[in-house]
């Protein structure tokens, strides 16, 4: 039926399929048309939505983005990933270094390290049938010191990647010669000779109280003991204002906004103009007011909280820029965890309860928590207790109200897999998780999707 149709009417009825009929429907287009140019532009278009950057290049890669996500979700819903045969793969650094942070660009291909002399981006391939090498594409000097994000260029070419230094200014004599920098990298990976480049760095005076940062676009924002600071590190304009000595639990930014998380409230300032060396001044003695107050409910007294009761909150990856602000309150008891999920809507000013679940608690251990992933309309947390590496998937949209089911949740790795750390990336829309093995000095590679037929 499909093969009689005119290409306009074809591209008409593209626009209202899935990615998946799309690819179903391929070889109609391929025998009509030999450079199918426009359903490539069109796969690309809505490739975008899905992984919220341009990452594949060639058909084939095209297709495994299409369906890996749906796959992936369907072994977490019908399989305990803990019992089912997965292709596992390691990279060994010839200087073995100590790794200290791990992070899996979405698209699940580059894999980013961070480690106590170096910051390095490997190329994985995109399945399980890549041959690794032991060097990155690219590594660039760098002393790292516990704080890393990464987010996409405006194209979605490349890589923006900020991270905390050590540097040093007399030789290591004293601690008046050691001093904290924020460094900002830029990467191209797919580029014929990839090269991490430095293109700004912040000296920072009291990097004891930053508490709280996000990247977003050419902006860093972070919190610190009474202040927020905007630094725009392309213009190297910026802004600094006095938020006052409450205590805040997450810190979330739009192009326009700053928002600022506690259990009860969400505080949100509009972003003063930015003016050149303005990230670097003192905050003012007056405290700004936010420009909204937003309640937040909750059927938790948080002064009921008994000792071994604490909470937890959690954010999505800044790299979901295009997703409205979402974030987790943690309730951990000695039995189990209750997680609130919410949303701030803006500009109208609102948060909005959209999930309430039960997770078990396995093991007396905190969780260790990587930002949350989406994943095909699906909102993926992922975490670690120091004895297996745990996921649940909720979907992105809001429940029907008393509707608080239980979400789906699966073992990713148990300590007999070989677990001795906590340092561990995801990456759903790819089926692939990376952790950090000590003993081994490695980075070991799982991929839980069999390469598509070609």
């Amino acid at each position: 039926m499909f093969g009689s149709l005119s290409l306009d009417l074809l591209l008409h009825i593209f626009n209202f399929m899935d990615l998946g009929s799309i690819v179903a429907l391929r070889k109609v287009v391929w025998s009509r048309n030999s450079k199918p140019r426009y359903l490539i532009d069109k796969w690309l278009s809505d490739l975008q939505t899905v992984l919220l950057c341009y990452v594949p290049t060639h058909y084939l890669d095209l297709e495994r983005a299409v369906f890996a996500p749906t796959r992936w979700l369907d072994h977490v819903m019908r399989n305990n990933m803990k019992a089912r045969g997965c292709c596992a793969r390691t990279i060994t650094p010839s200087e073995n270094p100590y790794f200290q942070g791990v992070y899996l660009v979405p698209g699940g291909r580059f894999l980013i390290t961070f480690s106590e002399a170096d910051l390095c981006v490997w190329d994985l391939g995109y399945s399980s049938s890549t041959i690794l090498k032991n060097t990155p594409i690219a590594s660039a000097s760098h002393i790292f010191n516990d704080i890393f994000a990464v987010v996409p260029t405006a194209d979605g070419l490349g890589l923006r990647i900020f991270a905390n230094t050590i540097c040093e200014t007399n030789g290591w004599t004293d601690e008046e010669s050691i001093r904290d920098e924020f460094w900002i990298f830029e990467i191209f990976p797919l580029s014929e000779k990839p090269k991490l480049s430095k293109i700004a760095s912040l000296l920072v005076e009291d990097y004891s109280d930053v508490s709280l940062f996000v990247l977003r676009g050419d902006l860093l924002i972070y919190h610190g003991a009474n202040y927020v600071k905007v630094w725009n590190f392309v213009t190297g304009t910026g802004v600094t204002f006095n938020v006052g000595d409450e205590s805040y639990e997450q810190l979330s930014a739009t192009d326009e906004f700053v928002v600022l998380i506690q259990f009860a409230v969400v505080s949100v300032w509009n972003i003063p103009p930015l003016v050149p060396g303005g990230h670097i001044e003192e905050p003012g003695a007056d405290h700004v007011k936010p420009d909204l107050e937003l309640p937040v409910e909750c059927d938790m007294d948080i002064d009921s909280l008994e000792g071994d009761e604490e909470l937890q909150f959690e954010m999505p990856s800044e790299w979901y820029t295009h997703h409205p602000i979402t974030y987790d309150v943690i309730h951990q008891s000695s039995e189990s965890r209750t997680i609130w999920r919410y949303e701030v809507i803006l500009p109208e000013g609102r948060v909005k309860l959209r999930h309430k679940f039960i997770l078990p608690k396995e093991g007396s251990a905190a969780m260790i928590v990587e930002p949350y992933r989406f994943c095909d309309g699906t909102l993926v947390m992922s975490w670690s207790n120091c004895q297996s590496l745990m996921a649940s998937c909720t979907p992105r949209g809001p429940q029907e109200k008393d509707d608080f089911r239980k979400p789906e949740d699966v073992t990713l790795l148990c300590d007999e897999a070989g677990l001795e750390r906590v340092e561990f990336t995801l990456c759903p829309v790819a089926g692939r998780l990376c952790h950090i093995s000590c003993t081994q000095g490695s980075i070991v590679i799982f991929d839980y999707l069999a390469s598509p037929a070609s």
